[in-house]
Parts: C-alpha cells; structure tokens; sequence
C-alpha cells in the first residue's frame, strides 16, 4: 500500500497562470474497449491502448461548460469527481448518444491547459444519476436547446486524476468512424416482393451477431425508439419496410427499405 506523501508546495513550481475553464471537447470511452487497464502511478494513469478498431470519440461541448470538481469524503475515505458539460444540441443522434452514456461503463478524458485530466477508475463506474442526463427544447426561439450531462466517479483516491497524453496527441487514439469493419452488417428484408397471395409474411435478419434491429411500416425512419424486431411478421397491404441494425461499439447499419406493393 501506497500511503499519501508530504511535499514541499514552491511557488516557483507554479508560476503558470491559473486560468480556470477546460476545452469545449472531451474524448469519451467504453472501458471494455481497452486493451488493458490503466495502471496509476500516484494520480497519474499511464496512455490509454485500445483494441484493433477502437479508441476515443470526440465530443464537442458548449463553451465554458465543461468542468471537474473533486470533493472530499472524510478522512481515510477519499473523494468523489463529479463532471458537468453541456452539448449544444437536441436531436436524434444526441438521443442516442444520452442513452450510451447513460448504459456503457465509460471513462472521459478532458484537456486542462498543457495538462490532461481523466474520469476513470478500473473498479468504479462514471454514472449518471438521477437527472444526470437532461435536455431542454425550450420554450421560445430565443431559448437555449441544450442537453446537460453531470457524471459522478465515487471512492477514488486523489480530488483529480490525469492522464499521460500520447505522443501523437489524443487526436491519434480516436475510433476510426469510417473503417466499414466497425459498422454492424445491413439488415436483409425478405422476400423480394409481397408475391399473388393475399398476405405476404416479412422477415429481418442481419449478419452482425448481437445486432438489435428497428424497424417501421409506415415509411418513416426507423430509430432507437422504434419496434425491436424479434419474429417474422404479415403484412395485409402496400406497406413500406424500413429497417436499421445496432450493437453497442460498432457504427450502426444504414436503413434499408423495402416496398411491398399488393396486386
């Protein structure tokens, strides 16, 4: 065990300014997607290494809303982090990227000045609790359209951890969004046609093991909130299928459409 050390505290070790406020980006990550752990040296964690085909996700934030705070928990009881941002934006891709954070097991990594602080902890969660994951359309044009996001990181042992940056900068460990092997596979509508019968039975399927697929009858675009296709169905009718494919740390599938036009 590592017991906390007294050091000398000189200003001439801290004659940067002390200019308050972090980037408008953070760098989001699933745990699960490291190649290892992190490994601390005091509060410091050494460089992330990801899994082939994964790394960070850059997210753009509102200005002057991103911050850290560390508090204290008692003696011998450590501190808890507590994270706060605000995205710009209401909109579908902002729906499901609250739900992400709101179900992954996620690390952040934000850049403070010449120096990188993380929200992470190898046993810990970064969760969202109650209201930590809110959005507001507003009222009135003039009115922020905004989601919030405040994440909490309990019994860690430092008020701030940081993170060692990659040579590269942090911009080389991002995930690559335009690799086609990192999308689940297209959904596959069948059959071709709704055939002479009088009903026509549709089946979904998609190639991408684990994949959740969504899909609508009424020709609009299928989303998160769609129906979960689990069985095959019948149709009665000329009806526009659509369909998406999804699985958590993959890109989702492109929508596909199938018209089935009744004789």
């Amino acid at each position: 065990m590592n017991c906390p050390i007294l050091e000398d505290f000189l200003n001439e070790n801290n004659c940067n300014e002390n200019i308050a406020g972090t980037s408008n980006k953070a760098y989001f990550f699933v745990k699960s997607d490291l190649a290892a752990p992190l490994t601390r040296t005091r509060n410091v964690y050494s460089t992330p290494v990801f899994k082939a085909g994964k790394g960070l996700y850059l997210i753009e934030l509102k200005s002057n809303t991103q911050q850290i705070q560390g508090s204290s928990q008692g003696p011998n009881k450590g501190f808890n982090l507590t994270y706060q941002a605000v995205i710009d934006a209401v909109n579908r891709k902002v729906s499901e990227l609250s739900r992400a954070f709101n179900n992954l097991d996620i690390g952040i990594i934000v850049v403070d000045g010449e120096d990188t602080q993380i929200m992470y902890d190898p046993n810990n969660r970064v969760e969202a609790d109650t209201d930590g994951i809110n959005s507001t359309t507003g009222a009135a044009p003039e009115d922020d359209r905004q989601t919030s996001l405040q994440f909490q990181l309990k019994g860690v042992k430092y008020q701030n951890l940081y993170v060692e940056a990659p040579q590269g900068g942090w911009e080389s460990l991002r995930a690559s969004s335009s690799d086609p092997t990192q999308s689940v596979a297209d959904p596959v509508i069948s059959p071709a046609s709704f055939g002479e019968g009088e009903t026509c039975e549709v089946s979904i399927t998609c190639a991408t093991a684990g994949a959740e697929i969504h899909f609508t009858l009424n020709g609009s675009t299928p989303t998160l909130a769609s129906p979960v296709y689990s069985a095959a169905f019948t149709i009665s009718a000329t009806t526009t299928v659509k369909a998406i494919a999804v699985k958590s740390g993959l890109n989702d599938s492109s929508v596909v459409t199938k018209e089935y036009t009744k004789a």
